[in-house]
């Protein structure tokens, strides 16, 4: 396995900026995005969330994460393949 370099300096100036530099850093991002709530990901977008529970019939008090979200769609988009 290769690692990056990247200077302390540049490393800095990212994490002072909010942003990560590592490479190794982003499968742990992407783990915590498939995480997180549901309800967090839409935010303010009330509309959407709502058209999207309908569509999948995620009760309003239900607060799936955005992986299990995604695997109800794969499983209904993929349903007549089974």
């Amino acid at each position: 396995m290769e690692y990056a370099r990247i200077p302390l300096e540049e490393r800095l100036g990212a994490a002072r900026a909010g942003r990560v530099c590592q490479p190794e850093y982003f499968p742990c991002l992407i783990r915590r995005w498939a995480e997180m709530p549901i309800r967090t990901y839409f935010g303010v977008c009330n509309q959407e969330l709502e058209r999207l529970c309908r569509l999948l019939d995620i009760a309003p008090e239900d607060n799936p994460s955005y992986q299990d979200v995604a695997a109800m769609i794969c499983k209904i988009t993929y349903a007549e393949d089974l």
